[in-house]
């Protein structure tokens, strides 16, 4: 467990995406159903209010010192990660505003004088008490014990594994602007603070940073994120790769079994990681070692339609696993 850490710009800037990346995909683009309704207006998704949590008065401070917060949240602005609220676009309950914290989260990674990387965390516990969870594709994510069921009959068969991960994931997913008054952060700026990133905003007395993305720290994310990044892998081309759901290892569903003639790969997804195996003669295996399958390249292409947010450095190409 990592505990909360007091938050620095260069200690969270290495974990967020670069200028750019942010919010490159609209969560309307790749919803439909009653997530793409969700989507453009969390509205549907409130509890009754006897169920809310009382916003903190005062709110509670970001994990920072006042002169750190002015540079996450101007980072996070050119970034494309937080956006401004003034007062009065704020969410009232009782005539308090909702307004959140964000904190620190070591990734177990370290800058070159010994300061260790975070993660920037929101903490929308007046925001997760409001609104019901989305479940999305919660239920397809996969767990280890499934590979203890998968077994190779033939000797003359191997495993070739390949992989693929999203970079900064769930930055990449931009969220509505009625999402933004559930998302706002307690620490206000002047607009003439971030007057460089938001003219427009220049002479506005008090801001409120918000986020613009599917947040790490919305009780609904984790579903949100899966969903998306399934939608990928079996939508239509040039929006999804068309995998079949026959071949996916997830708990929801027996595993599937490796077979020659019925099934010869099996993929699952876990957030911002997609897994591929191929089962292949021990012949051929030596000379598809490294090359890229052919169902990865197809993500691949997807990616690439949604505009490219992977890590080229974590893509694995056909290494053998057993």
């Amino acid at each position: 467990v990592h505990p909360a850490q007091m938050m620095t710009w260069e200690q969270i800037e290495p974990a967020l995406p670069p200028v750019g990346m942010a919010g490159r995909i609209r969560l309307i683009d790749i919803a439909e159903g009653f997530i793409l309704e969700a989507a453009k207006d969390p509205a549907l998704m409130l509890k009754c209010a006897e169920e809310w949590l009382e916003p903190n008065d005062p709110p509670k401070h970001n994990w920072s010192t006042p002169p750190e917060w002015l540079r996450i949240v101007r980072g996070c602005a050119t970034r494309g990660i937080f956006s401004f609220l003034t007062p009065d676009q704020l969410l009232y309950v009782n005539d308090k505003p909702v307004l959140h914290n964000t904190l620190g989260v070591g990734k177990g990674k370290h800058l070159d004088n010994g300061k260790e990387i975070l993660r920037m965390v929101m903490n929308l516990d007046v925001t997760n008490s409001m609104l019901r969870i989305i479940m999305g594709d919660i239920r397809s994510l996969p767990y280890p014990g499934q590979w203890q069921s998968i077994s190779i009959v033939d000797e003359q068969m191997v495993l070739l594994f390949s992989s693929s991960d999203l970079t900064c994931a769930y930055y990449i997913l931009a969220l509505e602007r009625p999402w933004y008054k559930h998302l706002a952060f307690a620490d206000p700026v002047s607009g003439s603070d971030i007057a460089d990133i938001a003219p427009e905003l220049a002479n506005e007395p008090e801001l409120y940073a918000c986020s613009t993305v599917l947040p790490m720290g919305y009780n609904g994310a984790s579903g949100i994120m899966q969903y998306a990044h399934m939608r990928m892998a079996t939508g239509a081309s040039p929006r999804g790769a068309h995998l079949s759901p026959a071949a996916q290892l997830r708990c929801d569903y027996p595993a599937p079994q490796l077979s020659e003639a019925l099934c010869d790969l099996l993929w699952e997804m876990f957030q911002d990681n997609f897994d591929l195996t191929e089962m292949v003669q021990i012949n051929d295996a030596q000379d598809l070692i490294g090359s890229q399958s052919p169902v990865l390249a197809d993500m691949c292409d997807v990616y690439a339609y949604w505009g490219d947010p992977t890590a080229k450095e974590k893509l694995l190409q056909r290494q053998i696993i057993c």
